[in-house]
């Protein structure tokens, strides 16, 4: 049975989950999760309605609907019919697909955002961000949908840094101390982050091969000049992508107030409409004491991926000023 760490919880599954790099040598301990792929619990009770989303697909269903099943734990159904089932904490997890989908696609949303709450049942704080190191310190990056979060992680592994996480940045607090949990060694990118990196898009492999539109892609960080960065490391700095600007020739910094870093730091918490409000506030009281630590500036990029080529002198000028943390008031 393969077995599997990431996000820091140990995973056994019967069978292999794309993406993810099985342990060579498996442990003797319990595993965190245990993952049916292709499965549904066998035991069912008629679950209440605790989420459903604003958008819908164009077949009309919501795009994710949500139920709290009497177990304490939660059914997911995607709009493409893709299900999830989670026990009391995400212990364990059934997964399904209709039969045009493959699992391939229903690993895209069990790596995402069905992990990621799974990790806020268990306390943990997720940002929908990416993140690098530099001098065994992490640096995030995190921002809206387009800003350019998987680029930037992409560019700079390239440069030879290492990556640990992409989309999902788990957080750790451990002594006083916010840590950053590896996720698998991918970057996932769009055919026009791959052509301005690779200069074709053919140039990486697509997630779901079979799928007849969604064609995203990703970089394989366990091939020769990539690295994944498979141990946590201290977290060091946050930068908050604002949208590309097509004016710059090359990236800017900005410093953020306390405050505007907190909201910016609230408003990529991952899987944020789904949280309690006692997970609400555990989070809020967490990124308060984030920002108070950690330095946050908001990182603007030239829209051409070409003009990315002082990224890395940026980067490592900021990083190696004074730490400025901002304060509140």
């Amino acid at each position: 049975m393969p077995q599997y760490i990431v996000y820091g919880l140990r995973l056994n599954a019967e069978s292999h989950i794309p993406g993810l790099v099985p342990l060579c040598h498996p442990q003797p301990f319990p595993a965190d999760i245990q993952v049916y792929l292709g499965e549904k619990p066998s035991c069912q009770i008629e679950p209440l309605p605790y989420y459903q989303s604003r958008s819908q697909l164009d077949n009309g269903q919501p795009q994710l609907q949500v139920w709290k099943l009497a177990s304490g734990g939660f059914q997911f159904r995607y709009g493409d019919g893709t299900q999830f089932w989670l026990s009391d904490r995400g212990a364990q997890i059934w997964a399904t697909w209709p039969e045009d989908l493959t699992l391939e696609d229903t690993c895209t949303y069990f790596l995402g955002p069905i992990l990621a709450f799974v990790l806020n049942l268990r306390g943990f704080t997720c940002l929908h961000a990416s993140a690098i190191v530099i001098e065994n310190q992490a640096i995030g990056f995190c921002g809206r949908a387009g800003a350019g979060k998987s680029t930037t992680a992409a560019y700079l592994a390239q440069q030879g840094f290492p990556i640990l996480t992409d989309d999902v940045l788990t957080l750790q607090e451990s002594n006083g101390q916010f840590w950053v949990i590896p996720a698998y060694p991918r970057v996932r990118l769009w055919n026009a982050s791959v052509t301005g990196l690779f200069g074709h898009p053919e140039h990486l492999p697509r997630i779901v091969p079979s799928h007849p539109t969604w064609d995203k892609r990703f970089l394989d960080l366990t091939q020769p000049g990539y690295q994944f960065h498979s141990q946590p490391v201290p977290l060091r700095k946050v930068y908050v992508l604002k949208r590309r600007d097509s004016n710059l020739s090359a990236p800017h910094l900005q410093p953020q107030s306390c405050q505007d870093s907190l909201l910016s730091l609230l408003d990529q918490a991952y899987t944020k409409r789904l949280l309690s409000k006692t997970s609400h506030a555990r989070q809020f009281l967490t990124l308060g004491r984030l920002v108070q630590q950690i330095p946050v500036s908001q990182l603007t990029l030239p829209d051409r991926l070409v003009d990315l080529g002082q990224l890395e002198e940026l980067l490592l000028q900021d990083l190696n000023q004074p730490a400025a943390i901002a304060t509140y008031g």
